[in-house]
């Protein structure tokens, strides 16, 4: 439109239909904008969550951390969706929360080689783990990272013995950047730690047995990028 011949009322209704179009880009701007926020909210009551497990054992709270911040790196150099790469980011860092379960923060914090039979009680975490998440509503599947983290690729993990057809991706992601950082850094019941080159060399070792290949040649890769875990 000219606006310099245009009518009174030509003007009037061009206020009006401009008006109208912010009305309809401001209601789609909040339509989108809620589930943006409500997501937001999902990922901070997730963090909460796994700030319990810190507050109650700071090894696990730290090395959930550290997962937290490896595992959406392999996700990505995966070529996993940025959806995936969260669900391994926040499943990472409440992937242990069943360890607040009775009995098992008293034993992982002890500082001398476990017996099996504490071994068998902290086998138990990643069912509770499960029972805590299951019933959290949110676009990641935080229940089912928790429950089989440690199952492995060829069907020897636990608490199910599932193998990886039976597993989720995401899962799989996890499950290498635990045992990853596991390996890497120290824990109160073990004297020696293997560190990273052993670490990396058992996934290699292990890769198609106990571990997705795809998710441990992702791992090397970001290890041969330059990361490294935080000391923080």
């Amino acid at each position: 439109m000219q606006i310099e011949t245009a009518t009174r009322e030509q003007l009037v209704e061009e206020v009006i239909r401009l008006r109208q179009r912010n009305f309809a880009l401001e209601a789609l701007i909040k339509v989108i904008e809620i589930p943006k926020r409500m997501r937001q909210f999902l990922e901070d009551t997730a963090v909460a969550l796994s700030s319990t497990t810190k507050a109650a054992e700071p090894y696990t709270g730290e090395h959930q951390r550290q997962v937290s911040i490896l595992a959406p790196l392999i996700a990505e150099k995966m070529g996993l969706s940025e959806t995936d790469q969260e669900s391994c980011r926040i499943g990472g860092a409440i992937h242990d929360i069943g360890k607040i379960g009775a009995g098992v923060l008293s034993i992982v914090v002890l500082p001398r080689r476990l017996e099996d039979c504490e071994f068998d009680v902290i086998k138990l975490h990643p069912i509770v783990g499960h029972r805590i998440l299951e019933a959290f509503a949110c676009p990641w599947p935080l229940g089912e990272i928790a429950l089989d983290h440690h199952e492995k690729f060829n069907g020897s993990g636990y608490p199910f013995g599932k193998d990886h057809t039976k597993l989720l991706t995401v899962t799989q992601v996890v499950t290498v950047a635990d045992v990853v950082e596991a390996m890497s850094n120290a824990r109160p019941y073990r004297k020696d730690t293997p560190g990273l080159e052993r670490a990396l060399d058992y996934i290699s070792d292990q890769s198609g047995i106990e571990f997705c290949p795809d998710c441990v040649d992702a791992c090397i890769g970001v290890f041969d990028s330059g990361f490294r875990f935080s000391t923080n």
